[in-house]
């Protein structure tokens, strides 16, 4: 089994994430992998770190020597201080993210014709609109409308339909990107 929780100090309302390596029974066949790039805003530093048992490890330590190659010494000493610093670092962004999530969560009910559970934590919110247009047409009209924004199907088929949106941009740009998407649905999905 393979544990992506690079997103799990970014989690809201005072949720709880329980960690893949809490579970004793996965112990001997988890590949755990954690990433610098989300939790302390690390993204193309390309630092992270697994876990996995010793069976495997020489191999996967092989693939990623032959597909990567060395972290640079930089990016090696700016994790070390993430790490060190923990919380303190990584508290502020979260309650940012957090603000910025229920900014686009209350923008899309008010929008006739998009719809969004609120994501208890990550980067994104997933809201889905009414219009029966494939999600990869729907980003590239949305483009043209000056939003960047990623198509639904990308993520499986029940994701058509749906667009992905970053939380992490500023609440300024946040707001005019979803005016646009507003006028967007408002003139027909133009």
């Amino acid at each position: 089994m393979i544990a992506d929780e690079v997103c799990d100090h970014f989690i809201f309302d005072s949720n709880t994430l329980t960690s893949s390596l809490a579970v004793d029974a996965w112990r001997s066949r988890l590949v755990y992998c954690q990433s610098m790039s989300k939790t302390y805003a690390m993204t193309g530093w390309r630092v992270g770190y697994l876990i996995a048992p010793a069976e495997i490890i020489g191999e996967i330590r092989r693939l990623h020597r032959t597909r990567v190659g060395a972290i640079n010494a930089a990016a090696q000493r700016a994790a070390i201080t993430a790490l060190q610093s923990g919380d303190e670092l990584v508290a502020p962004m979260r309650a940012a993210y957090q603000q910025r999530r229920d900014l686009i969560i209350n923008r899309i009910r008010g929008i006739d014709g998009l719809t969004a559970r609120s994501p208890e934590g990550g980067f994104f919110v997933f809201a889905r609109y009414d219009e029966p247009l494939p999600s990869l047409e729907a980003v590239r009209r949305l483009l043209r409308n000056g939003v960047v924004v990623r198509p639904g199907r990308e993520f499986g088929p029940a994701g058509e339909h749906h667009l992905r949106i970053s939380i992490a941009a500023p609440p300024t740009a946040l707001s005019l990107g979803l005016d646009r998407i507003e006028t967007w649905i408002r003139d027909g999905y133009q």
